[in-house]
């Protein structure tokens, strides 16, 4: 993995208003310092994606040590919703635990390249919390750009500019950000590669399952001569998979597969276990 870090700038300042009408106040916060992460990552664009991606559930709470929480307040259409993270203390807890509240969208382009865009924004249903320091993203954002000719690496670029509230002093920012990217960088490749590996894992398993399954109901065919209903239980115990089918002419009773004879009484059916190792 590559990264290169572009030097932060200093952006100008911007009044957010506040109390309208007569005689109100106008509240200045400085746009915090813009950097710029570029890298090249050993994994594919989509297990990238799948990794950083701003959804309810999503990988990131995983892996990114800077986010502990991520909830989706409200969803406005497929592509586009609000969002709370939150973070946890940082620098041995000279930055206390924040809260960011976004508008966030997300989108693919013709080549294949994705984005998440952010920005802070306002919601009634996300006032702001105690314990927590509202801090406040501007425009940022990540792609996911496919690398030609290499399907398996993916260019990654991010850019940042957050303001983290509160009174902090500017050295314990300055520093905090540069050492935060790059170690953004570093868990995103591990846990790309990894969630690739999972997923080829699953996979490969899934495949097992289905092609001993398809074993199962050839045998189930053979040792039942008129098979009405066939009930499959799989388990998988100390790393063995057991299989256990029923057959019968009527549907079975909770626990077992039986069929009513002459005299009324009920009797077991055949079945048999099919047993493999992982």
């Amino acid at each position: 993995m590559v990264v290169r870090l572009v030097p932060g700038t200093q952006g100008p300042a911007r009044g957010v208003p506040r109390l309208p009408g007569p005689g109100s106040a106008v509240r200045f916060r400085s746009v915090p310092r813009r950097y710029k992460g570029e890298g090249i990552l050993s994994a594919s664009p989509q297990n990238v994606w799948e990794c950083i991606k701003p959804v309810a559930g999503g990988l990131r709470t995983k892996w990114d040590q800077n986010v502990k929480d991520f909830e989706v307040i409200e969803a406005i259409s497929d592509t586009v919703s609000v969002c709370r993270t939150t973070t946890p203390s940082a620098c041995m807890r000279i930055i206390s635990p924040r809260e960011f509240v976004d508008v966030v969208v997300m989108k693919q382009y013709e080549d294949g390249t994705m984005l998440s865009a952010a920005t802070n924004v306002e919601h009634p249903l996300c006032p702001p919390q105690p314990n927590f320091v509202r801090g406040f993203n501007y425009p940022c954002g990540c792609f996911c750009i496919p690398v030609p000719g290499e399907p398996d690496r993916t260019e990654l670029l991010t850019f940042f500019q957050t303001d983290l509230g509160g009174y902090l002093p500017q050295s314990v920012v300055d520093s905090f950000f540069p050492s935060s990217i790059s170690g953004f960088y570093s868990n995103l490749t591990k846990a790309s590669v990894s969630w690739c590996t999972a997923a080829v894992a699953h996979e490969a398993r899934g495949l097992q399952l289905l092609s001993l399954l398809e074993r199962v109901m050839r045998r189930c065919a053979l040792r039942l001569q008129h098979p009405v209903l066939l009930s499959i239980k799989v388990k998988l115990t100390g790393g063995v998979l057991h299989i256990s089918v029923c057959g019968g002419e009527q549907y079975p009773e909770p626990g077992c597969c039986q069929r009513a004879s002459s005299n009324g009484q009920h009797v077991p059916r055949r079945s048999f276990d099919e047993k493999e190792t992982q």
